[in-house]
């Protein structure tokens, strides 16, 4: 996605404002630490691994709408209840040679 549209999403789903640079300015830093974090493997296995994998991936935001619950004066819960988004994530590799497929659902 583009930063130009960062400001755009984050007011439709959270309801905050954030200027383009300060998007780009955190996802900058973010990328920098998990760059860090990454450790270079020291040393190739001597498995023997596949020629070919096929990877897709997908993605959405769900609406997930909260209601009091610890209340019982609350008669009429559509009044009070609060939305907020949560993303649902599918991932599914496969190898062609094998007929073998490995999902993940977060």
């Amino acid at each position: 996605m583009p930063f130009g549209k960062i400001p755009e999403k984050l007011q439709e789903h959270y309801g905050i404002t954030v200027p383009i640079s300060s998007a780009q300015a955190i996802t900058q830093k973010h990328a920098h630490a998990v760059k860090g974090s990454q450790k270079p493997a020291e040393k190739i296995t001597d498995r023997d691994g596949v020629e070919l994998l096929i990877a897709e991936m997908d993605g959405t935001m769900i609406p997930i709408v909260k209601t009091p619950t610890n209340d019982d004066k609350i008669i009429d819960r559509r009044k009070t209840r609060s939305c907020c988004w949560k993303e649902a994530r599918l991932s599914l590799v496969e190898i062609p040679t094998q007929k073998k497929q490995l999902l993940e659902v977060q």
